[in-house]
């Protein structure tokens, strides 16, 4: 991950299929030495049928925001420096499921870089995840970043490896485009 110094700390202003839905902004510091913005999706295996959701929320707020996902969707998460308008998000595809149970496709701006696919029949509990993160710093710096995780069956405490982990600048885009088979 890198560090960035900036005047203005970044806000995460995320849109769903294109519209507005959420903006995780720096909280007061206090006595902290820093601080996390969080935009993430879940997925996986209830009752026999692929699920998920979609969620935003940062250190000290009342409640994260949730959604259930209505497939097929596109999160789309960009890293916005403070008193600038974000910029509209790309026009992707939505994924094809292509015989999978659920499908995410990770893309950074319009660059492909990863997706993983949940296979028929899969266990209950199989899970996958991605995430956007801000972290801010007292210094004023922020460290900001993405992830992707494959749908993985683990025992409880055990961690998801991460498949993709990369910095994210920012005015870029991270674009999960799911499709859940209905």
């Amino acid at each position: 991950m890198t560090y960035a110094s900036h005047p203005m700390p970044p806000a995460l202003v995320t849109f769903i299929d294109g519209d507005e839905w959420a903006r995780l902004e720096q909280p007061p510091l206090g006595s902290r030495a820093w601080m996390l913005g969080v935009v993430a999706v879940q997925l996986g295996v209830e009752d026999g049928r692929a699920v998920g959701q979609l969620r935003a929320h940062a250190t000290q707020a009342p409640a994260p925001e949730v959604r259930p996902i209505v497939a097929p969707t596109l999160l789309q998460v960009q890293l916005v420096t403070e008193g600038e308008s974000p910029l509209a998000p790309p026009t992707l595809p939505p994924p094809e499921l292509a015989g999978a149970a659920a499908r995410l496709q990770l893309y950074l701006d319009e660059e492909a870089i990863a997706s993983v696919e949940l296979p028929p029949k899969s266990a209950e509990s199989t899970r996958a995840f991605g995430h956007v993160f801000c972290r801010w710093l007292r210094a004023g710096g922020f460290e900001a970043g993405f992830d992707l995780t494959d749908f993985l069956l683990l025992p409880p405490g055990k961690m998801y490896e991460r498949k993709v982990n990369r910095a994210l600048a920012a005015g870029q885009t991270v674009t999960y485009a799911i499709d859940l088979d209905r």
